[in-house]
């Protein structure tokens, strides 16, 4: 019975630990523990104490600008690609004289590389679903541009374009089907580039007698999710086989980070095609600013490579990319295209967007 008592009494060997904590003094692992515990009381008692609601990103503050986003909800549309995945698009320009307007979305989030062959629809403020002509797509801004005939409903509303903004001004955020904004914040930075990243498929690929082949693929990437295998042998063309590692470079080097690319590939006899969205290098993802920029939200896959964007502070999802951004005299001063950050949100001055779409329409 005695030894039971001091068998019981006596602490856990520690070879019953993990691995990784057997051979740590038993200070470091209270001292290890501690703060865990800490953080965990601390998030608590704020999240009792802070009224999310009440701080510049909550209800509350939105409520104040649900006058604005009235005047500009016409701008506001949902598109539709070949009935599948939808995303929030923008009216940017009526043309009054036939009745079609000019309607923009963020390319990336239509979930697969676009063209003309693909089948288009825009659902407007009024719940109506139309068809939509593809007109182009501008990969400097992550934009898909499309044509809608609008001639047999009432009259449209002008679109009131910004024609000064300033640092520091207020913007409201409009979201599809919502009665108040999307989110609020302030204009930081006035128009300006953003350079490009380096993107990654995340497969291998090496020159065999019969053409390039795909030796590896890594887990959870694009090659990945697009369903190319090892042993696949990626095509220039449906006659033509991929035979240098360096077209391949050259052609990855053509999309960000966030684009789809367009592969062709032989699987034996069968000609596949998929559409692989460019991820991000792990190197990349875990450099010490990346990950602070990006500490407790969620940024787009594609938020580099643009030839020009204003930046402000409003707290908007990625996913909610692609639609307007009023001032406070509800003029249409952009359109959010990412998520760049913890307090980025970058968005297209509508007057870039007017030019590009006027090139549109003289091809």
């Amino acid at each position: 019975m005695k030894k039971y008592q001091r068998e019981f009494r006596r602490s856990p060997k520690r070879e019953q630990f993990p691995p990784l904590l057997r051979f740590l003094p038993s200070s470091v692992l209270v001292m290890a523990v501690l703060p865990l515990i800490w953080t965990a009381w601390a998030e608590s008692a704020w999240a009792e104490a802070l009224d999310f609601d009440s701080t510049r990103h909550g209800v509350k503050l939105k409520s104040v600008f649900t006058e604005v986003a009235a005047k500009a909800e016409h701008l506001v549309v949902q598109v539709e690609i070949n009935s599948g995945k939808k995303c929030t698009g923008t009216l940017v320009e009526v043309n009054s004289r036939n009745g079609t307007g000019i309607i923009v979305c963020k390319a990336s989030l239509l979930g697969e590389s676009i063209s003309k062959q693909d089948q288009f629809r825009c659902c407007d403020a009024e719940r109506v679903w139309r068809k939509a002509e593809f007109l182009g797509y501008e990969k400097e801004l992550d934009m898909c541009f499309l044509n809608v005939d609008f001639s047999d409903s009432k009259p449209l509303p002008t679109i009131p374009i910004a024609k000064t903004m300033k640092a520091g001004q207020w913007l409201v955020s409009l979201e599809y089907g919502r009665r108040h904004p999307g989110g609020v914040g302030v204009l930081g930075a006035e128009p300006r580039t953003i350079g490009s990243s380096r993107g990654f498929a995340g497969l291998n690929v090496d020159e065999t007698d019969h053409g390039l082949a795909i030796t590896k693929v890594m887990a959870n990437s694009g090659a990945s999710r697009a369903g190319l295998k090892r042993g696949d042998h990626l095509m220039e063309s449906e006659e033509k086989h991929a035979t240098k590692r360096r077209w391949f470079s050259k052609l990855l080097r053509q999309y960000e980070p966030g684009d789809w690319l367009p592969l062709l590939a032989k699987r034996g006899n069968m000609l596949i095609h998929v559409d692989l969205q460019i991820g991000t290098p792990w190197t990349s993802t875990f450099e010490r600013q990346a990950v602070m920029n990006r500490f407790g939200s969620d940024v787009s896959r594609r938020k580099t490579g643009f030839r020009s964007v204003l930046q402000h502070d409003t707290i908007l999802h990625p996913q909610k990319c692609g639609g307007p951004i009023v001032n406070l005299q509800g003029e249409l001063v952009g359109v959010n295209i990412a998520r760049a950050g913890r307090t980025d949100t970058l968005a297209v001055p509508i007057q870039e967007i007017i030019d590009t779409a006027k090139q549109f329409e003289k091809e």
